[in-house]
């Protein structure tokens, strides 16, 4: 883990570190709330959390929101260099994706999530999407509705039982590497190419035929 970096970023030692990056705007304006909300009842228990965001609100920011966020987020705003990025996830203790079933998220694919599983760090996600895949407490820690309150019970678990950590970790890397890598996804692309113009020529001689 980056120590230097999480000094600089003023996180004090023995701190639990969740790392969300991402823009926030009024499609997933409660989802990032959720988030703070969650950071707040960690605190409020007693786990001292910070949150790492990168990326800008496009939405106006409620009173309750601004201060949770004022108060236990680092948020940098937009990261030009990309290789950064891997910095900030290597500080993570649990990265998090808020949200819930529904039109909004059923149909997209966060492209957060590669970075997330590729950093073996336990990820966090709700039954939906990539949520109906991955496997819960092997894979990835799902849940039906990743709230506030249950994004807040799940890291509770997650850094309570430091073989499961280890067990998600894992097992994230591992689904990354069989379906999400560079790799994988351009040798599915080519392939998917390829079987087009397969296709294509196909009909062309057929029509060259008749």
């Amino acid at each position: 883990k980056p120590e230097a970096l999480r000094e600089r970023l003023g996180i004090p030692p023995g701190t639990v570190v969740l790392v969300y990056t991402g823009n926030g705007h009024p499609a997933n304006k409660s989802e990032i709330r959720s988030l703070y909300l969650a950071v707040h009842l960690l605190n409020r228990s007693g786990v001292s959390t910070r949150l790492v965001r990168t990326g800008q609100d496009y939405f106006p920011c409620p009173a309750g929101y601004r201060e949770w966020a004022d108060q236990y987020a680092v948020n940098l705003g937009f990261v030009q260099d990309r290789r950064e990025l891997g910095e900030l996830l290597a500080l993570a203790d649990v990265c998090v994706q808020p949200g819930r079933p529904g039109p909004f998220n059923d149909l997209r694919f966060p492209s957060k999530l590669p970075e997330f599983f590729a950093c073996a760090r336990p990820v966090v996600l709700p039954r939906t999407n990539i949520g109906l895949v991955v496997r819960h407490r092997e894979e990835a820690y799902v849940l039906d509705d990743a709230d506030g309150t249950a994004i807040a019970e799940a890291v509770l678990t997650i850094i309570g039982d430091p073989g499961l950590a280890e067990t998600l970790a894992r097992g994230g890397r591992a689904f990354y590497e069989a379906n999400l890598s560079w790799r994988r996804s351009a040798e599915a692309l080519e392939a998917f190419y390829r079987n087009c113009l397969r296709r294509e020529a196909a009909v062309t001689v057929a029509y060259l035929q008749e």
